[in-house]
């Protein structure tokens, strides 16, 4: 019934078109603003901006079939059965049907948490935007199911659709032109969160003008991404710190996630040939259910990190690049990790960051005087 509508829609809109010119690129640039709007409200459950953004008249189809009024879309994301984590567009094509009308059709991939079990899957969808009381208003949303595809761990690949992403990446090319970088920090939301240990962080790595360019959620293809579109543009750091691959863990294989390693390196070294890289083996991680697809166990990712980081360690010159294994820190006499420094069986909290940072100091004072005396 919902595709019927959609369709109908669409054809309604086509009929109504007059011979009153207007603005392509704008609708198609506006409505692009409105949907990346929709779903940074979806990620994080901003229902006041959901409200502004999606139309009373609203029919949100699903690919399992069931759909959806505004009121009832609304109250599913608040009753949190399914959070949405993450939502990547492979492609969206904004089609103007007139001033105030639009289409937008494409292929997305979704992450979301339903209970106990993470879920992913692949979309191709086709909705219809509206101009409605001065701004666009999603009315009509059908999808349909796809094969899932597991993007290449070696390619720079952008997080389409995270506002939050591209924000934080403007954030880190302005902190590059700001003041000079001569310790960076390079890597997914383990070394985001730097930031819940402050105290930590200034007491190691102040007087280094140290910058932190992690963001959480990111893989290897992003973080390619993200130096291809100029995050090592521009600065001088003497040593670069980088701990990448555990989100890949997800889905990638460990000759994958080497790969996208050993790009980063070769890309680093291509923008910054002076500076020296400091390649942390990829943390270990504890049993999460909530974070495991049900094709990856945890034990399965482990053996995937160790296995990384085995090869990761071959990449250590002795001069230009040195590897380092802090994980058994974080690890005791059986294995486990003890939820005093890693809460979340990912995190660290900042007592894990106390050790972090105890783990590296005696490595990263030495190089950060070899490149000085350089």
């Amino acid at each position: 019934m919902n595709r019927i509508r959609l369709i109908f829609g669409l054809g309604i809109a086509l009929l109504s078109l007059d011979a009153i010119p207007f603005a392509s690129a704008d609708v198609q640039a506006e409505v692009r603003v409105a949907d990346d709007a929709r779903l940074d409200a979806t990620l994080k459950l901003d229902v006041e901006k959901l409200d502004i953004l999606l139309s009373e008249q609203l029919s949100y189809g699903h690919a399992s079939g069931s759909v959806q009024t505004k009121s009832e879309l609304i109250a599913a994301l608040n009753s949190r059965a399914m959070i949405y984590r993450s939502y990547d567009y492979e492609s969206r094509v904004v089609t103007p049907l007139g001033a105030d009308v639009a289409s937008m059709t494409g292929i997305a991939s979704l992450t979301a948490t339903a209970g106990d079990q993470s879920v992913a899957f692949r979309l191709r969808f086709l909705a219809l935007w509206k101009r409605e009381n001065g701004h666009w208003q999603l009315t009509d949303y059908q999808s349909v199911r796809l094969p899932q595809v597991i993007p290449a761990a070696d390619q720079p690949i952008a997080r389409t659709g995270h506002q939050r992403w591209f924000d934080m990446h403007q954030s880190f090319l302005d902190r590059g032109k700001a003041s000079p970088v001569d310790l960076l920090f390079l890597g997914d939301s383990i070394t985001e969160k730097w930031i819940w240990a402050p105290h930590v962080w200034d007491h190691y790595y102040g007087p280094y003008e140290a910058a932190n360019f992690g963001i959480s959620g990111d893989q290897t293809q992003h973080v390619i991404w993200r130096i291809a579109n100029g995050e090592l543009d521009g600065i001088n750091p003497k040593v670069v710190v980088l701990m990448i691959g555990n989100n890949n863990t997800h889905y990638h294989s460990a000759d994958q996630i080497i790969a996208g390693n050993r790009e980063i390196v070769r890309r680093i070294q291509e923008k910054l040939p002076e500076t020296k890289i400091l390649l942390l083996a990829i943390f270990p991680r504890g049993p999460r259910t909530k974070d495991n697809p049900p094709s990856r166990t945890f034990t399965q990712r482990m053996a995937i990190i160790n296995a990384v980081n085995t090869d990761l360690s071959q990449l250590d010159n002795g001069d230009s690049i040195r590897f380092l294994n802090i994980n058994p820190h974080f690890v005791e006499q059986d294995g486990t990790i003890p939820n005093l420094i890693m809460p979340d069986q990912l995190h660290l909290n900042a007592a894990g960051y106390q050790l972090w940072a105890e783990a590296m100091n005696p490595l990263l004072t030495e190089m950060m005087a070899e490149t000085t005396a350089h």
